[in-house]
């Protein structure tokens, strides 16, 4: 279990606290949210629950399928990884994205991790395309740089 503040959903620099366990940094407590099934438990100031959340996080395993068959491999551009993919919430679950097949990415782990510690962003056009941004919000584009011979 983990326990986290409303501001490690929302992208704030906060940390959360595995139960029983150590303090981990905000960009992992949302890793872990994309990688695990999560229940949201609101409460109030003085500990007392105020509602319980969605739960339905994870794709289903024929939506799965479906999102293997249609991106074969890790959408990021150059690598066909295609062992240890995971399915991403484009907009991220934890901010309210559907787990819809116009919402999923493949993504393998090492990718993955770009994105949730290392804050690259993944867009979807309305044509299917995907396009991938740097930190500071710079498209990435596989080869080259431009100047390098």
């Amino acid at each position: 279990m983990v326990h986290a503040d409303i501001d490690v959903l929302e992208g704030v620099d906060a940390n959360a606290v595995i139960e029983d366990g150590p303090v981990i940094g905000g960009s992992t407590a949302q890793r872990l949210l994309c990688n695990a099934r999560v229940q949201m438990v609101l409460e109030r100031p003085d500990g007392t629950v105020a509602g319980v959340g969605r739960l339905a996080r994870e794709p289903s395993a024929w939506m799965m399928r479906q999102l293997r068959h249609r991106d074969d491999a890790c959408r990021f551009p150059g690598c066909d990884a295609r062992r240890f993919t995971q399915a991403h919430h484009i907009e991220w679950w934890s901010r309210g994205g559907t787990t819809d097949l116009d919402n999923l990415i493949l993504v393998c782990s090492f990718h993955h991790k770009l994105v949730h510690e290392h804050g690259w962003s993944i867009t979807r056009t309305d044509g299917g395309d995907v396009a991938w941004y740097r930190p500071g919000g710079v498209r990435y584009r596989a080869g080259p740089d431009e100047g390098v011979a």
